[in-house]
């Protein structure tokens, strides 16, 4: 991982950072964004490495305000890989990862776990956590195999607490929180130092308001002033708004949905005056501006060049290849290994890196396309759902990798 642009937005107190980040032979940029203004940025990644923990922490010291490492994450990405969840098996690889980050990072650093099936084996492993100079840990209090269904052990979580002398923070009853109070309940049920709420506040950000939520509408223009204002990326922006909104059934839910780039975002909201100033104030007339659909053509132009290029002799590997009836077939007879699980699977196995997934198309469905070891795989079918498409082009991949797969 390298750091190879940086540049400072002084209009908007912003400092930009481009991370080339390579994975095996393959290679993605990250944007980090830090705001002088406000510089409570945590940053979290997923590790199996100690040395590559130690490069990430001393790299991005001075521009965050803490270092977070995820080790119980249940979710197949992260697990196949030998992280997040995968980690609370494996104590001697846990210290291992936690003491190089800290040898590197001087603010800040903690690290999120989930219950193991037995308590002492818990309480163990969170005193050998502690014992590695970290400054909180964060505990789920569900196993690997738990999911939100299953209680939320705070009776656990509030042993570890009594167990170590650093702050632990609970996590795992976002379900239970729906106002501050319920988060007042939470943190002294669980003995913990503070609580971590997800999805709830993913929701409705307002909860931590002490004097009561926010109407829906008011958080959804608060956050796209901000996400204008910070010229923030449309997708996650459009994904965020989406959570405040709600119920999308309604007339205006559909036009939420059914927009394509910020400005049609901010049209649905009565936002394009507000878009119209930011742009002034960055020098851009609104008729100049730079139309994310003609961005989103010319970056998907320069993908293709980019993975002809990767693929080399071997070209690309593409089949008119449907997902859709494959994956009803699949949903009918319960199987729950999908074309993107099977390939996780088989590239840990081989220890191959696989890129993520990048999509052209948007009017007439999405084509997904996914370098893996130099050969760039597709299908040519347009789908309605990228998710879809991602299945799509990843089956191909399984085709062409594995001699006579079958799903």
């Amino acid at each position: 991982m390298y750091l190879c642009h940086q540049s400072i937005n002084q209009s908007f107190k912003e400092l930009k950072q481009v991370f080339l980040v390579y994975l095996g032979n393959q290679k993605a940029d990250i944007t980090l964004n830090s705001f002088f203004l406000s510089r409570a940025v945590v940053l979290q990644i997923g590790t199996a490495d100690p040395d590559m923990a130690a490069q990430v922490a001393a790299l991005v010291e001075n521009d965050v305000a803490g270092l977070d490492i995820n080790m119980g994450c249940p979710k197949n990405y992260s697990v196949l890989g030998g992280m997040g969840a995968a980690l609370l098996t494996k104590p001697d690889l846990v210290e291992k990862i936690l003491r190089a980050a800290r040898a590197k990072f001087s603010k800040s650093l903690t690290c999120k776990i989930r219950l193991l099936p037995n308590v002492e084996d818990t309480v163990a492993l969170v005193k050998r956590i502690a014992a590695t100079g970290v400054d909180a840990i964060a505990v789920h209090g569900r196993t690997k195999d738990e999911r939100p269904r299953h209680k939320n052990r705070l009776d656990v979580i509030a042993m570890l607490a009594k167990a170590v002398d650093i702050p632990v923070i609970a996590n795992g009853s976002s379900a239970d929180v729906h106002s501050f109070e319920d988060m007042e309940k939470f943190l002294l049920a669980s003995g913990a130092s503070s609580v971590m709420i997800a999805r709830s506040v993913q929701r409705n950000p307002s909860l931590f308001r002490r004097e009561g939520k926010l109407p829906k509408e008011q958080i959804i223009l608060d956050y796209l002033k901000k996400s204008i204002h910070y010229d923030r990326n449309f997708r996650n922006s459009k994904y965020s708004v989406q959570h405040f909104f709600g119920d999308t059934s309604t007339e205006l839910g559909q036009r939420l949905l059914a927009t394509r780039d910020f400005r049609e975002l901010c049209q649905v909201f009565q936002m394009e005056e507000y878009d119209d100033e930011q742009l002034l104030l960055r020098g851009i007339y609104p008729d100049e501006r730079p139309g994310e659909k003609a961005r989103a053509a010319a970056g998907t132009k320069r993908l293709h060049e980019e993975m002809s290029e990767e693929s080399g002799a071997a070209g690309i590997m593409s089949e008119s290849l449907d997902y859709e009836p494959i994956g009803k077939r699949l949903k009918k007879v319960k199987n729950s290994k999908t074309p993107k699980s099977l390939l996780l699977e088989h590239c840990v196995r081989e220890g191959i890196a696989a890129a993520h997934v990048n999509f052209s198309g948007a009017d007439r469905g999405f084509r997904g396309s996914i370098v893996i070891d130099g050969r760039t795989f597709t299908s040519t079918v347009p789908h309605k759902t990228k998710k879809d498409a991602e299945q799509a082009c990843m089956l191909v991949a399984l085709k062409h990798l594995i001699k006579g797969f079958e799903i």
